[in-house]
């Protein structure tokens, strides 16, 4: 069975975008004395509003903030609300490449989290395999899947790594349920379904293709044919 995309780059974006409502940041967003304390380590506002931006991105939705993500405006004033400090702030501290590493890093080590491995993928194909026995729908795997990162503080892989672990996980899934739709069948029962793809005497249709075909109005003539 040939792997398939179940979701588009649109839709991987939407999985890791930030929160946009008031209640969803009040929710992912809001700092703890304990990270106050860790933040409040940090010289000057531009470090400390980027060392909690970070630490809140790393939370929720799970990522590692580079220079090219765009943090939300309700985020930043927000975040900067709670240590007291100008969101403008951040843009100064956007640019440092360098220093964004080092407090990525830091805050690793201080909370916990960890980068996604070869181990993960194995460990989330099985879980997310059991998902795919109930729906083949991509985004509610995509969801799950970052609900369980989140959940278990591992940062959140590439997009392609996204879209290819959901993928198959839907094609393993497909095939555990094929398997347990002929677990029961014997020869007699797989030779009668091969049968339904037999082509009708004076069609091009199969079978299988006419018995999926509406039956019509309830004429006379349909009822007898």
């Amino acid at each position: 069975m040939p792997r398939r995309s179940v979701l588009t780059e649109a839709e991987v974006q939407e999985l890791l975008a930030f929160p946009e409502s008031p209640e969803e940041i009040v929710q992912h967003y809001t700092l703890s004395e304990e990270d106050l304390v860790v933040i409040r380590q940090h010289r000057g506002d531009p470090q400390r509003l980027g060392v909690a931006v970070l630490l809140c991105a790393m939370r929720y939705p799970g990522i590692s903030v580079d220079t090219g993500t765009i943090i939300p405006e309700a985020i930043l004033k927000y975040v900067a609300g709670q240590l007291g400090i100008e969101a403008s702030v951040w843009f100064q501290y956007a640019k440092r490449s360098a220093t964004r590493r080092e407090h990525l890093l830091e805050l690793r080590k201080i909370y916990g989290f960890r980068l996604f491995g070869a181990k993960d993928y194995r460990e989330f194909l099985e879980e997310l395999k059991n998902l795919a026995l109930l729906t083949d729908r991509g985004m509610a795997l995509g969801e799950k899947l970052i609900e369980l990162l989140v959940a278990r503080k591992i940062l959140a892989p590439a997009p392609e790594t996204i879209r290819s672990l959901c993928s198959e996980a839907i094609i393993k899934g497909t095939r555990e349920i094929y398997n347990l739709l002929l677990a029961d069948c014997d020869s007699g029962h797989l030779g009668r379904l091969d049968a339904l793809l037999t082509l009708r005497e004076g069609t091009a249709s199969s079978i299988f293709t006419w018995l999926t075909e509406t039956p019509g109005k309830p004429t006379p003539r349909n009822i007898l044919t």
